[in-house]
């Protein structure tokens, strides 16, 4: 009965700090989707969120991750996912968008 007290706290425990890994992601990535006019995509189990619209004509993905020891953007460009740099923010996301990161 203890074993599946722990295992139970355990998976609510890992549960909810997902969950707050995503709400912080969200206020981490909401003025990019503001800028760029994209929609959020509906949540997922993991710690990441997604946003799609279009750039320049052209329709994208973009996903925010939380990782173990940093925070990843990537972007889903002619059905591959590329890594962006978080740092460049915008300026980065036109770059790949374009062709010249990566």
């Amino acid at each position: 009965m203890a074993g599946a007290t722990i295992l139970l706290g355990g998976g609510w425990a890992l549960w909810l700090r997902a969950w707050l890994r995503r709400v912080e992601l969200v206020a981490l990535a909401q003025p990019w989707v503001d800028e760029l006019g994209f929609s959020w995509l509906e949540e997922g189990w993991k710690a990441e969120v997604q946003a799609e619209g279009s750039l320049d004509g052209q329709p994208l993905r973009l996903r925010w991750r939380a990782g173990l020891f940093r925070y990843r953007v990537d972007v889903l460009q002619n059905g591959k996912w590329q890594e962006i740099p978080w740092e460049g923010g915008l300026l980065a996301l036109r770059a790949s968008t374009a062709g010249r990161v990566g």
